[in-house]
């Protein structure tokens, strides 16, 4: 009995041991697993932040790309900058459920009073006077003309199909077509010197000179878009329609 309590002993021993060890061996193995959890959950959050911070890369380079295509060289100086933000201010507030909207529930004569309306605010806004300003059919050949201002005698022209149009998305463009026309005469006033914006001499230079060698649409769109005078008041107009912003153009038009 002796000899066999000794080897029951030894056994139960034995199975202690084996137990403890394998105890020990499940505890370094969690533990192990639970560094390496830790470490792949840290190395997971690396390569998102990268793959994040190399997204937000390549959306900015696509951005400034397109900034620098749509409005090449455009840096709206800062009275610019001030009649823009005027402008937008009231087109929010004007047309608070959007000027797609307002114009949608309008008839023709309200669209039209609309307009005038836009004109007598933008005038202010923009500290311009126009002597004239006519609302006219144009003929076949220039229907998609959305307007013009006439230098020759200080006249502001908007497109009256256009305004009364079925479709809203034209009489919308006639509410920007207001500020970019509104702008030329604000160049022409400054480059006569019958204003005193603040522009810098370079610019009253660049659209003086543009003035007397201006390029009309006919002769090229490209072109037509990208000389200094179209340039300024298309990059205005972007602003104003809330496509681009003066800290993306000053940005990347260095």
């Amino acid at each position: 009995m002796g000899f066999l309590n000794w080897i029951k002993e030894k056994i139960d021993q034995g199975t202690t041991r084996f137990k403890e060890a394998l105890h020990e061996i499940k505890e370094k193995a969690r533990d192990f697993c639970d560094r390496a959890a830790t470490r792949v959950q840290m190395w997971e959050e690396k390569a998102k932040e990268k793959f994040n911070e190399l997204k937000t890369k390549v959306k900015e380079k696509f951005r400034e790309t397109e900034v620098r295509i749509r409005y090449p060289n455009y840096r709206p100086t800062k009275p610019d900058q001030d009649a823009a933000k005027r402008s937008k201010t009231f087109l929010d507030n004007k047309f608070s459920r959007g000027i797609k909207e307002t114009l949608r529930d309008q008839n023709s004569e309200e669209r039209l009073e609309t307009v005038k309306e836009v004109v007598h605010n933008a005038s202010q806004i923009l500290d311009v006077k126009v002597n004239d300003v006519e609302y006219y059919v144009p003929p076949k050949e220039r229907r998609n003309e959305c307007g013009y201002f006439d230098r020759t005698d200080n006249t502001l022209h908007l497109n009256m199909e256009m305004i009364t149009s079925d479709h809203v998305e034209l009489v919308q463009e006639q509410i920007y077509t207001v500020f970019h026309e509104l702008m030329h005469a604000r160049q022409w006033a400054a480059v006569t010197g019958k204003k005193d914006y603040g522009y810098p001499p370079e610019t009253l230079m660049e659209w003086a000179n543009n003035f007397q060698n201006y390029i009309s649409p006919g002769e090229g769109d490209r072109e037509y878009r990208r000389q200094p005078l179209e340039r300024d008041a298309f990059g205005f107009e972007a602003i104003i329609k809330g496509k681009v912003t003066v800290e993306e153009l000053l940005k990347y038009n260095k």
